[in-house]
């Protein structure tokens, strides 16, 4: 479990911070990786650069 009681890769899980720019136009707390999946994975790939696409294990 993380700080928030949720586990990793749950859907509840909140969205790493350091995704919070490119999601300018957003309400980032409020972005579900459960809802809107599609949406998250596209504008990373579109907006993202080599580190944000780099897989973090915690």
């Amino acid at each position: 479990m993380d700080v928030h009681g949720t586990q990793p890769g749950s859907a509840e899980m909140p969205l790493p911070d350091s995704l919070r720019k490119y999601f300018w136009d957003c309400r980032f707390e409020q972005l579900s990786w459960y809802k809107y999946r599609r949406f998250i994975s596209e504008r990373i790939l579109q907006y993202g650069d080599d580190a944000t696409l780099t897989v973090h294990d915690g």
